[in-house]
């Protein structure tokens, strides 16, 4: 070999160092792939995976993962972020997002798309879990007065337009007491997956007998499958027999053709011992001005039984009556009626 052949040798070698030094600065450049779960939750999978572009070329357009829930409770969602890195080392695009519900020991798939894998080519992401959140265990108390005996989350029965059953809470209780409780209220929340509150409602339940339990159901305006998760229902407060003895048990109005507004209804004596109480109906009009109030005696009530009343009142010439209000009010405040 001339020296002129291997001088010309030694310099074709020289370039070809060159070039791997080069494209090993460039590989540097790129990081591996990472994707980070936690003890709850880990990342089993994680790959790249391919999209074809309109002139029929596969691209690398995302990242497709797969999350195993190793606890034994719903995972309601996991946070995560994850960073696109180019082929300089550089993260092009950031995506923060969630995974809902997977179920105890088991694992969900998803991908991960960035929209600006065509300006971009992806060579490595970072993936890690931001913060994980568990389904509220549902809380229903009882007190001194209520037992609670069971309840749960029945989940809504979709129809056609106005048919179909509403996501609603099925319970049971019981009175607690030696006394009848006349009225018991409830505070409710309805939560998601997250246990973020979607809706709230009073529910009253009335006239529960010492020793007796009840199924109760709490409804909800929710007809899409799945909102309702849990709640948080609290009782507000209990009224006994003592306390509250007479409760209305039906009540409708009507106008008669004299022009007089006639409230036909029943009341029933909780209470132990015959009685008597007193009916006040107050008139509104349209804009719920009182326009007059009416008093009336309801008389010798026996225990555990229900007595018909019927109120009757003429309003003033120009007077409307849109609707009324009716309460039970103690019977000495009104003997003079």
């Amino acid at each position: 070999m001339s020296e002129k052949e291997n001088k010309q040798d030694e310099k074709n070698e020289s370039i070809t160092e060159n070039k791997q030094a080069e494209n090993s600065e460039e590989i540097s450049k790129i990081p591996t792939p990472v994707a980070v779960g936690d003890e709850r939750v880990t990342v089993t999978r994680h790959d790249f995976y391919n999209e074809t572009i309109p002139d029929g070329t596969q691209i690398v357009s995302g990242v497709k993962l797969e999350m195993r829930n190793n606890t034994d409770s719903v995972v309601a969602s996991v946070h995560f972020d994850l960073n696109f890195i180019n082929e300089e080392g550089r993260v092009f695009d950031s995506i923060a997002s969630k995974v809902f519900n997977i179920q105890p020991q088991s694992s969900n798939f998803f991908r991960v798309t960035s929209a600006k894998f065509r300006d971009n080519k992806i060579k490595s992401y970072d993936f890690k879990i931001l913060d994980t959140t568990f389904i509220p265990e549902p809380f229903f108390a009882g007190n001194d007065y209520v037992t609670v005996l069971r309840h749960s989350v029945t989940d809504c029965v979709p129809g056609e337009g106005d048919w179909g059953d509403s996501a609603r809470v099925e319970a049971a209780i019981a009175n607690a007491t030696d006394k009848t409780l006349s009225t018991i209220l409830f505070d409710v929340e309805f939560l998601d997956i997250e246990g973020n509150v979607i809706s709230t409602t009073e529910h009253v339940e009335q006239e529960i007998k010492p020793g007796v339990s009840r199924a109760i159901m709490i409804k909800t305006s929710i007809y899409e499958p799945g909102l309702l998760q849990s709640y948080n229902i609290k009782i507000a407060k209990v009224t006994t027999a003592d306390v509250e003895r007479f409760q209305f048990r039906r009540q409708e109005m009507s106008t008669k053709q004299t022009g007089e507004e006639e409230i036909i209804g029943t009341i029933k004596n909780l209470g132990t011992e015959i009685g008597s109480t007193a009916v006040v109906a107050a008139f509104y009009d349209y804009s719920d001005r009182n326009i007059g109030t009416k008093v009336i005696i309801v008389s010798d009530i026996e225990p555990d039984d229900v007595k018909k009343f019927r109120i009757v009142f003429k309003p003033q010439e120009g007077d409307v009556v849109r609707n009324a209000d009716l309460q039970i009010a103690q019977l000495d405040e009104y003997l003079s009626y």
